[in-house]
């Protein structure tokens, strides 16, 4: 599954959504030393991660579940929309 944002400025917007995360303006999301972004609180920590790609004129976040969350019953599927939520509700 990914998420997908159609926009002019790629780069712009995935620095503006690090800049809210180092900030603390997003508290509940952070990102590796690969890029991925992931949600903190314990229930989810290390069971879903979003790696983005950018290509011209549009950012996608391609989201992954850890072979360890394949069964889960929490609602992984949920996290996406959260994410766009949390991240760009803050820019």
């Amino acid at each position: 599954m990914a998420l997908t944002v159609f926009t002019k400025e790629s780069n712009a917007l995935l620095k503006a959504i690090r800049k809210a995360i180092d900030e603390k303006k997003v508290e509940t999301w952070a990102y590796d030393a690969d890029g991925d972004f992931y949600h903190t609180p314990d229930q989810w920590r290390g069971k879903a991660w979003f790696r983005p790609h950018e290509i011209q004129g549009v950012l996608s976040f391609w989201f992954t579940r850890s072979e360890r969350s394949k069964n889960d019953k929490n609602d992984l599927w949920n996290l996406p929309w959260s994410f766009f939520r949390d991240a760009t509700g803050s820019l």
